[in-house]
Order: structure tokens, then sequence, then C-alpha cells
């Protein structure tokens, strides 16, 4: 059984702007477009999607151009434009004021390499700027986060944490997780953030 998506801005992206009124969609894939009623009657049992308003595209398809994580870092405190350390520190002091204690603080676009001391914050020093809110920062590339203590302790990563599949866990020479992760290990702090999300999504 198919579905018919009406009431809203539906793009088509066949041409600059163009917009139909209703699409017929089966498992996924748009069969039909046109006019709300002939729709309708073409497809009487078809599931009706009313968009209420919202604006419906096309399936996107990622040619690696990291589009999710260039909308992630429009909702969130963006980090790429800054040149020293020292102005990334007092971006976060400012979004820890804005944010309800206990809220996520996330930061997008961080380049260490753009900084004249080439810092790569430690948790013990974003611990100094917020120890109350978890806190995820993500490196321009996408490969690796920087996270403070409470996000440590909600992932569950600890001293005796293995790294995962395909991922790293920075420790340093005691074997102390510096709060720097790589590749998967970023998952375990994100899939914690996630079910929080998932139940109340904070728009950052």
């Amino acid at each position: 059984m198919g579905e018919i998506w009406f009431g809203g801005t539906i793009y088509t992206m066949k041409a600059e702007m163009e917009t139909v009124e209703a699409v017929y969609t089966e498992d996924g894939l748009i069969k039909d477009i046109g006019i709300k009623e002939i729709l309708f009657t073409t497809y009487p049992n078809a599931i009706k999607q009313d968009l209420k308003g919202a604006v419906m595209y096309p399936g996107f398809t990622d040619s690696h151009m990291h589009l999710i994580g260039h909308g992630e870092k429009l909702l969130r405190l963006d980090l790429s434009t800054y040149t020293a350390s020292q102005d990334v520190k007092e971006a976060l002091l400012k979004k820890v004021q804005e944010t309800p204690e206990g809220e996520w603080i996330f930061g997008e676009g961080w380049n260490e390499n753009n900084f004249v001391d080439r810092k790569i914050f430690h948790k013990s020093e974003l611990d100094e700027i917020t120890s109350s809110h978890p806190m995820i920062l993500s490196r321009v590339c996408r490969h690796a986060v920087l996270v403070n203590t409470k996000a440590l302790e909600i992932a569950g990563i600890t001293k005796d944490a293995e790294n995962p599949p395909g991922g790293v866990i920075v420790k340093d020479i005691n074997g102390v997780p510096t709060g720097y992760l790589l590749d998967q290990a970023q998952e375990l702090v994100k899939k914690r953030f996630r079910k929080q999300v998932k139940a109340t999504y904070i728009k950052l």
C-alpha cells in the first residue's frame, strides 16, 4: 500500500523552484506526482500523509559531502572559523551560559591546525569550562571528537574501556582516557545523546 503526501511545499528538484501539490510513493520510491484530488482518486487505498505546511524534498544521496554534518553544524555551535584555541574556549563558555544545566553542549568543525598552539583540548580543560553539561566537539574531518568527563561518564568510558572495532579511545601514559575519541570510538558517546535527543529534541 502506497502513501500520498500533500499539504505542504513539495519540491520536485526537476527544475529550479518547481513544486507539485502531492506525491504518491510506494516502498520509499516516488511513483507519481500531481494534483492532490487526482492522486486521491487514482490511488484510493493509499495512506494519506498531511505535511501540515512542512517542506518536502526527494531523497538526497550523499556522495561524501557530509550533508548531515553540514546540517548539524547549522544547528550547533560552529567552531570552524576560529583561529585561536582561546577563542574556542570563550565561545564554549558563552554557550554554557546559554544552555540549561544537564543539557548537551555540541560544537562542530574545530581544527587544531588553524591554531597557533595546535591545541587539542584535554578533558580536564573542557571540565573547567563545564562539569555540569556533557560536551562533545566534532573535529572538521568528523573522524574525531573531544568530550568532557561528564560525557565520558554517560558513555561508560573508563580506564578499563577497550577500543571498539575501528576506533580508538586515546589515553594518557597512565591509561586514563583523555577525552579524545577517534572514528568508531565516537559512537560510544553519540549513541547516548541520540537516545536523549530522540526523546526531547534540543535545538542549540
